[in-house]
């Protein structure tokens, strides 16, 4: 890709078009894809507000319009109420609790008017009309919290707190005129009624604006993860924003540098993302991202992917294998039970950080500080990169408060490369077994004569350790050289090596 053609608006990708080089580039909609989108956006908002000024108007008339004033009443008060116990439990907990509280209140509601208006047919008029509303006004809530949620990933932060006053006024507006316009006829059975009912529309039509608004804030929060049972209406944005916009979608993405690009309302769903940069890019909150590959779709990642740090520092049990998190800010991070395999923390900032049953298998900790860190049962392997690290010493357990416990060493800080040498493991290694103990002269021999006979194997000695009644005896070769052969060997010279010190006389 040309360094001057940054503008990829539109573009779908394919893995034989991707260049490595995508820095300060400029993803999502074309402008005129871009223009329809924001004019169904602020449609539906209209729709909303006007569906909930029809629901007030209706119910001022509903109030007054029936053959009997307290059989309007009674109407009027039940679907209150019902509207009342369904945004209670929606809040709380969620749209299908809101409905099943909501129902049971619709059955209960129906049978007491029943029983107390004396007439079997008020349980069928009170079911069918509070149900009717309860339905439209879950509508109305859905209309707009979605239109919210499409109006903030289409545009940037520092647009939203005036997209939700638009969005208020509107909703307040629509809701208010158009129930002021349902039920223009005069109510039929009060004098006194009839003079105020102007101003009870106004105030139904309000109130329900100003319930939709309020319901459509709390489910909308741009500035971190939707409440749960929630997150439906902002994937549905985020998936409509990107309909016809730049696509990765199904790429591997590995290597590639994003540093500084703008991906609002980009598809970046990729099937890999191997140490991919994301240094400084703009509007990754609001891309259509999935967690295939690591968890880019917890907003905490997204921060520390893009900035190099978070405030929030709780990463346990998270996936960010392949992270690509160069010179990251990461002090005293949580990472227990996380998954970082392969990813690259070179020259981070690590000091004090838990890893505490972390998976960091073929990370790079190339130049990383390292000085305090507790690493409780992690887990690495030969790929696991400690070159030049900083750390003056570690912690080997973590205690119940939390707190690094066993510091090591216990009363001196490592001297320079000793952590590297510690616990750097190497691939070419292979692992000795004894199950009647170690004839430790014999193998001495036997690791001096194959050193001198052939430099280029490169045998060197690199640990002793007792499992059980087993003593295991590590030493490393050259890679160029297979382990079962060198295996072999040593076990062949060692038995020959025993034999002819067993026939020496001993002084």
């Amino acid at each position: 890709m040309n360094r001057y053609n940054r503008q990829v608006n539109g573009q779908k990708f394919s893995q034989a078009s991707l260049n490595f080089d995508l820095r300060e580039i400029t993803g999502g909609q074309p402008r005129f894809f871009r223009f329809l989108t924001l004019l169904c956006t602020f449609s539906l908002t209209l729709f909303a507000g006007s569906f909930a000024g029809l629901l007030g108007g209706y119910l001022s008339k509903t109030l007054f319009y029936l053959p009997q004033t307290v059989e309007g009443a009674w109407l009027t008060a039940s679907v209150v109420l019902v509207i009342c116990v369904w945004s209670i439990e929606t809040k709380q907990s969620s749209i299908a609790s809101g409905l099943w509280k909501a129902g049971l209140t619709v059955v209960v509601t129906s049978i007491a008017a029943m029983v107390i208006l004396q007439n079997p047919d008020s349980f069928w008029v009170t079911l069918l009309a509070t149900s009717a509303f309860l339905g439209c006004y879950c509508l109305v809530f859905i209309a707009s919290s979605f239109s919210l949620w499409l109006f903030l990933v289409l545009l940037k932060h520092s647009f939203h707190k005036n997209v939700k006053t638009l969005h208020k006024i509107l909703i307040l507006l629509c809701s208010t005129l158009i129930s002021y316009v349902v039920g223009s006829q005069p109510p039929v059975h009060s004098a006194i009624a009839s003079q105020y009912f102007a101003e009870i529309k106004l105030l139904a039509g309000f109130a329900f604006g100003v319930l939709t608004v309020q319901l459509s804030f709390y489910v909308s929060d741009i500035n971190g993860k939707p409440k749960k049972n929630f997150e439906f209406l902002r994937n549905w944005a985020i998936a409509f924003s990107t309909l016809r916009s730049t696509s990765f979608y199904d790429l591997d993405l590995s290597g590639i540098d994003f540093t500084g690009a703008k991906l609002a309302n980009t598809d970046l769903r990729a099937i890999k993302l191997y140490r991919t940069r994301f240094k400084n890019v703009e509007g990754l909150e609001r891309a259509r991202v999935d967690n295939r590959y690591l968890d880019l779709d917890e907003p905490k990642v997204q921060r520390l992917l893009t900035y190099g740090s978070c405030e929030e520092n709780d990463f346990r049990g998270l996936n960010l294998q392949g992270a690509y998190l160069q010179a990251a800010i990461m002090r005293e991070y949580d990472f227990t039970s996380a998954n970082l395999s392969g990813s690259d923390v070179s020259g981070a900032d690590l000091r004090d950080s838990v890893f505490v049953q972390t998976d960091v298998t073929g990370v790079d900790f190339t130049e990383a500080e390292l000085t305090g860190i507790c690493i409780e049962n992690w887990n690495i392997n030969s790929q696991t990169c400690f070159t030049n690290v900083k750390c003056d010493y570690i912690y080997r357990k973590l205690d119940n408060k939390g707190k690094g416990s066993d510091r090591h060493p216990s009363e001196r800080n490592f001297n320079p490369r000793e952590f590297e040498s510690l616990y750097q493991e190497v691939g070419n290694i292979v692992e000795l077994v004894f199950k009647e103990g170690v004839n430790w002269r014999a193998f001495a021999f036997t690791l001096q004569k194959l050193q001198l006979e052939d430099e280029g194997i490169g045998l060197e000695l690199r640990g002793i350790e007792k499992r059980g009644d087993l003593w295991i005896v590590k030493v490393t070769h050259n890679e160029n050289i297979p382990s079962a052969e060198v295996e072999r060997n040593l076990y062949a010279r060692y038995e020959e090596m025993q034999t002819l010190l067993a026939h020496i006389p001993q002084m």
